[in-house]
């Protein structure tokens, strides 16, 4: 979270005072106790659909395997934005639509056995994308529980 508002207080050029009132409101607005949450920014040339998080299977896996489902989900608006590759074969920029948006996943910190995502027994938490049992994404947190 402390990446986003840094790139918020500099996009915008917000003063020192200015920063640590959007620091607090981004708090107030994003910080829920017991939960964490990862925001998947997706971006595509294809349908919208493609942009739905129902379209794919979006869940962490502990140290052992255990697959977690978001306890919530939050989708910001699809945003048409226009953009230009270039073709070698017509030697010129082609221009594009490009779709974005995020996905915003909270996770309950304590798993329903009671174990601690961030407890000294998970040596990591993977990020695990898929669509039709195809994994598209995996993305590794390690953090500092026991090594074996």
């Amino acid at each position: 979270m402390e990446a986003d508002i840094i790139v918020h207080c500099l996009k915008d050029s917000l003063d020192e005072k200015s920063c640590e009132e959007f620091r607090e409101d981004y708090f107030n607005n994003n910080v829920r106790d017991g939960m964490f949450r990862i925001r998947v920014s997706l971006e595509s040339g294809f349908s919208p659909k493609s942009m739905e998080h129902d379209h794919w299977a979006l869940y962490i896996e502990n140290t052992r395997g255990i697959q977690i489902e978001p306890a919530g989900i939050i989708c910001s608006d699809i945003k048409a934005v226009q953009d230009s590759v270039y073709s070698e074969y017509r030697q010129a920029n082609i221009p594009r639509s490009i779709l974005r948006r995020d996905i915003t996943l909270s996770f309950e910190r304590t798993t329903f056995f009671g174990e601690d995502l961030f407890g000294s027994d998970n040596q990591y938490i993977l990020f695990v994308m898929s669509h039709k049992q195809n994994t598209v994404a995996r993305v590794g947190w390690k953090l500092s529980g026991k090594t074996k």
